[in-house]
């Protein structure tokens, strides 16, 4: 048996290392793989890095659709790539670049994806293999270059003296925005840098031109909004506050660099940018844009009377017109030809007015009642809720007996509308409360809206309410008639006695309540808000 167990186990010794030692043969294949399969690549791989400034974009790469977003980071290969950002809106120009990706290095892209190439910005960095140092060229060139803080001169530029590690940079160049931003120097690469400022496309304190009075809106042939193309997500127009206008007003918007090469609409378009994105305005500062050639263009939207709030721009508050020009060139004969159209064509501005009359309603005496009343801007004219300019709704025969002195402004009007401004094709609703008057009867009086103009009021046509009370129930209070006087009215004193003065007077037929008596005089109301003594022998008690 022992020798049988020996000759047994023989064979097992010889056969254990065989298989160890294919055991190792494979862990070291299996590693070499994963090694070359996924470290080699690895380094081998470059990575590009797209940010938009503007918001959500279309990306291609070598004609390959990604993702629309505005942060787009993937790994690639190595070696030249063509990038194209694209937006929906036809206001935007698609931007078309070819970079170089290198292996190791992060290929970044940041841009702002404007209206076209010349009224775009942004920053490209690419790195170049087997070489140092940094170049950096922008659009346009001769731009002063600072680097951590120190100036370096202008673009183009370049140095092989920087050190490794992360720097910050500034671009500048009188008359475009400055660029600030932040690149990596590495041992073993070149940092090549492409900068695009954009242009500033309004003068910071434009000059006056001409101003003219005027009562209304122009009326031209332009080229609208739509027609080139603004992008109106960029406007918010509930920003807009609006002001009655009485001139209008032509500034000088020229630059040195003006035109920038583009055509003008373009050119309207890079202004229309630049000063919501920019500027932060809620939409142009201007009502209208003229060109050298006297071409108009539409600017603000909502018209004369609509400016941006939030802005304190140090303009008048009146038509603003924008010439576009260039600096230091006279304005062209065709500009001032177009301004004078604007100002001949004005056409003036019509108030108007829709409302659906309320039912009748039944009050006991002075009771009160509160109805809502809508009603529609169906004219021109922008109504306000100004007091130098209110809209107000009043009795059209004056004193109203249905006056209610804890919620009307006067026996005449009930309110100035609660809004600060009704634009055409818009609604404002008014709560009128209504008292009824002493005695049991049936009544109706008309009521309109009316504008002011100085001290002036005017009826607004289409806006005539009648309203109708059914008094029922009892006399609240006791009561008197004017009789006949002989003279047509009776007289109103401050005091019961001839010695008092006139005050006013009432008529035959008045029926007023009756609030005090002395020895021949009564003390009565009328006007709902008044109160005086008549003679005794001309009333009679109901």
């Amino acid at each position: 048996m022992p020798l049988f167990s020996r000759k047994h186990k023989s064979p097992q010794l010889i056969k254990e290392p065989l298989g160890l030692n294919f055991l190792i043969v494979f862990i070291l294949l299996a590693a070499l793989i994963f090694f070359f399969t996924h470290i080699i690549n690895f380094k081998g791989e470059a990575s590009l890095a797209i940010t938009s400034l503007s918001g959500p974009v279309k990306i291609e790469i070598n004609n390959q659709q990604q993702e629309a977003t505005a942060s787009f980071s993937q790994n690639l290969d190595p070696g030249e790539k063509i990038f194209k950002l694209t937006k929906d809106q036809e206001f935007y120009q698609p931007f078309e670049r070819r970079i170089t990706l290198t292996e190791g290095n992060e290929t970044s892209v940041n841009w702002d994806l404007g209206p076209n190439e010349v009224f775009s910005s942004g920053v490209i960095v690419e790195f170049k293999k087997d070489s140092q140092g940094v170049s950096i060229v922008s659009t346009p060139d001769e731009a002063e270059i600072t680097i951590d803080s120190q100036a370096q001169g202008a673009t183009p530029f370049i140095t092989a003296d920087i050190n490794q590690g992360s720097h910050q940079l500034k671009v500048s160049r009188q008359g475009y925005l400055e660029h600030e931003s932040t690149f990596s120097v590495k041992k073993g690469f070149a940092t090549q840098i492409t900068v695009q400022l954009f242009p500033i496309l309004l003068p910071e304190k434009p000059a006056k031109i001409r101003e003219e009075g005027i009562s209304g809106f122009p009326k031209v042939n332009l080229s609208a909004r739509h027609d080139w193309k603004a992008d109106e997500a960029l406007a918010d127009q509930s920003q807009n506050q609006y002001l009655p206008i009485k001139k209008i007003v032509l500034y000088d918007l020229s630059l040195t660099e003006a035109p920038y090469g583009v055509e003008t609409t373009e050119w309207v378009k890079g202004i229309y940018y630049y000063t919501l994105v920019y500027e932060a305005y809620s939409d142009l500062p201007y009502h209208y844009l003229i060109d050298s050639q006297g071409k108009i263009f539409e600017g603000k939207k909502g018209g004369c009377e609509s400016f941006p709030a939030e802005k304190e721009d140090g303009l008048e508050k009146a038509c603003r017109v924008g010439y576009l020009g260039k600096a230091g060139e006279k304005i062209t004969q065709a500009a001032q030809m177009s301004f004078e159209k604007l100002i001949s064509s004005t056409q003036p501005l019509f108030y108007q007015a829709e409302v659906a009359p309320p039912s009748e309603i039944g009050l006991n005496p002075q009771e009160t009642k509160t109805l809502q009343l809508e009603f529609k801007n169906t004219g021109t004219a922008i109504w306000f809720g100004r007091e130098d300019q209110a809209v107000a709704l009043r009795a059209i025969n004056g004193t109203s007996a249905y006056y209610d002195a804890a919620s009307w402004q006067s026996a005449e009007q009930i309110s100035v509308i609660s809004e600060p401004w009704v634009l055409p094709d818009s609604k404002v609703t008014l709560d009128v409360t209504l008292k009824a008057p002493l005695l049991p009867d049936s009544s109706q009086e008309q009521f309109g809206l009316f504008t002011k103009d100085n001290e002036s009021w005017s009826k607004i046509a289409g806006s005539e309410v009648t309203f109708k009370i059914k008094v029922k129930g009892e006399v609240a209070i006791p009561t008197i008639r004017v009789r006949e006087t002989g003279t047509g009215f009776l007289n109103v004193r401050s005091g019961p006695g001839l010695m008092f003065g006139v005050v006013d007077q009432v008529y035959p037929g008045d029926t007023l309540p009756l609030l005090e008596e002395q020895v021949g005089w009564v003390k009565i109301r009328y006007q709902q808000n008044r109160e005086g003594w008549v003679s005794a022998t001309y009333v009679e008690k109901l």
